[in-house]
């Protein structure tokens, strides 16, 4: 495991899937990597997400001492450039998994689109875009290690006709309720040792109440 100081690069691991594409594993961009211990926000574009059989994404400006890659064999393809037309065109169900820490972490499968099941013609529909991703890594600071990862997502009302009409000029979605062109994903490092004085003082307010209690209880008694 990987000692980390303060604003190191961790590098990523990103595991795509569409039915057209099936799964592949790619490198996240430099700025797009979490720093140690340092809150960040990054955008995904999901273009270079999907554009998996080009040559594997690296990093830029070299791979540094944080990157998950140092593990990995990835394999250069040969660039079709169809497939990534054909699961955009089509708004294929596409899914997404991140490892974190040369693998120690990871986030299991979550969609970054997935349309509504419902053959209904209807504008009002219940298909799944992300919106926001918000990642939150537990960490300690005196050792640079991850303790923990966690995360949450944000999916867009897509009943929501005035918002999805205008997703366009926002530069977050597709527009209307198809593929996002892009993704917000925003880093939360929690020190695990302000998560440790919290649950003591937490614990010490319980006793505390639990004391009071007994001596109220005690006082009725007599």
């Amino acid at each position: 495991i990987n000692a980390y100081r303060i604003g190191d690069a961790v590098g990523i691991l990103l595991r795509t899937h569409t039915p057209t594409t099936g799964s592949a594993t790619l490198e996240a961009y430099r700025h797009q990597l979490p720093r140690f211990g340092v809150s960040t926000k990054t955008r995904f574009d999901v273009n270079s997400l999907l554009n998996v059989d080009d040559t594997t994404i690296r990093l830029s400006n070299g791979v540094d001492s944080g990157s998950a890659s140092s593990n990995v064999q990835t394999k250069p393809r040969t660039h079709h450039h169809s497939k990534e037309e054909d699961v955009m065109n089509n708004n294929e169900h596409f899914r997404l998994s991140l490892s974190f820490d040369e693998g120690f972490h990871h986030i299991p499968w979550l969609d970054v689109y997935n349309p509504s099941s419902s053959k209904s013609k209807s504008k009002y529909n219940n298909n799944k875009v992300l919106e926001n991703l918000i990642i939150t890594i537990v960490y300690s600071g005196s050792d640079g290690s991850i303790h923990a990862v966690h995360r949450e997502t944000a999916y867009r009302d897509t009943t929501d006709t005035a918002h999805t009409a205008n997703s366009d000029n926002k530069g977050g979605g597709g527009g209307n309720n198809g593929m996002p062109k892009s993704f917000t994903v925003e880093y939360i490092w929690v020190n695990e040792a302000d998560v440790d004085v919290q649950g003591g003082m937490l614990v010490m307010f319980a006793a505390v109440l639990l004391v009071a209690l007994s001596g109220v209880i005690g006082a009725c008694t007599t």
